[in-house]
């Protein structure tokens, strides 16, 4: 079963989502699309509440179909009524999946774009090159947003900042229901595997969080605190001494923002890629 995520996370980020995703890969897909000479057809994966319909919607042309796919009937819901502000669009019956268990593989075959947000970290190397091998095959583009690189940058800084970011990446790594997961290497690895096949323009779409973000803020140090510890408990449980410097480290990272003076980058990348003889 893949992770859960409460429609509450997702609202509570969007505003950090939005403002980070990078103008020159929007400007690839809408060129892509204007070149398509009709609107396109788009299958959303992990759609969630539909923040990335929201988004990329908006540079496609009008008369685009959406396939929107998620494991939670929820989260589907609100994304299609999210779809009915989006004059553009119109949506096709909505697809409750587990993706973890298969690959909506006739959607993507009929598909001119896949895209996807904040899934690829999520997912193991062998499904991301099912996917990419299942778009290759069909000459569908790809759009992927907000896939989280490893970096993450606090101030004022804090001794255990790496201590704790060091943990959280290797929580990043376990297997979050599609086997181990990519984390940080998920962009890398989609560069590579669309090598020779596709042209891929790509930008860093980072979190710049302030004091305005301060409830996000919070979740995440409560987040990653959490991802920590658990970390380090499975390595050792009796490393009481690296747990407590976890707890620490939040308390002090709370203080921070509860004085209006802490902030962070998360690192996310976008990619949009398509087949070259699609190339506009």
């Amino acid at each position: 079963m893949t992770e859960r995520f409460s429609a509450d996370w997702l609202a509570l980020r969007a505003p950090a989502d939005r403002r980070a995703r990078n103008p020159a890969v929007a400007d690839a897909a809408a060129a892509w699309a204007a070149g398509l000479g009709r609107a396109p057809t788009v299958v959303d994966l992990g759609c969630g509440s539909g923040a990335n319909l929201d988004c990329l919607a908006p540079v496609l042309p009008v008369g685009q179909v959406w396939h929107l796919v998620d494991h939670d009937r929820d989260l589907l819901d609100r994304a299609v009524a999210r779809a009915g502000d989006q004059p553009a669009v119109s949506v096709a019956t909505p697809v409750a999946t587990d993706l973890s268990a298969a690959l909506p593989l006739d959607l993507i075959g009929a598909a001119d774009l896949v895209t996807a947000a904040a899934l690829l970290d999520l997912v193991s190397a062998a499904w991301l090159d099912r996917l990419l091998s299942a778009c290759r095959a069909a000459g569908t583009a790809v759009c992927f947003v907000l896939t989280v690189d490893g970096t993450v940058t606090w101030w004022p800084p804090d001794p255990d900042d790496e201590t704790v970011a060091a943990a959280v990446r290797r929580h990043q790594a376990c297997d979050k229901g599609f086997g181990p997961a990519l984390g940080g290497d998920a962009v890398a690895r989609l560069r590579r595997a669309t090598e020779g096949w596709a042209r891929a323009v790509a930008g860093a779409s980072p979190w710049r969080l302030g004091a305005a973000d301060a409830a996000l803020q919070t979740a995440l140090i409560d987040g990653y605190a959490v991802a920590a510890a658990e970390v380090i408990a499975e390595g050792d449980p009796a490393d009481l001494l690296a747990i407590r410097t976890v707890d620490a480290w939040a308390v002090r990272r709370r203080r921070a923002i509860a004085a209006g003076h802490g902030g962070l980058t998360v690192g996310h990348c976008d990619v949009f890629a398509c087949p070259s003889f699609a190339i506009p």
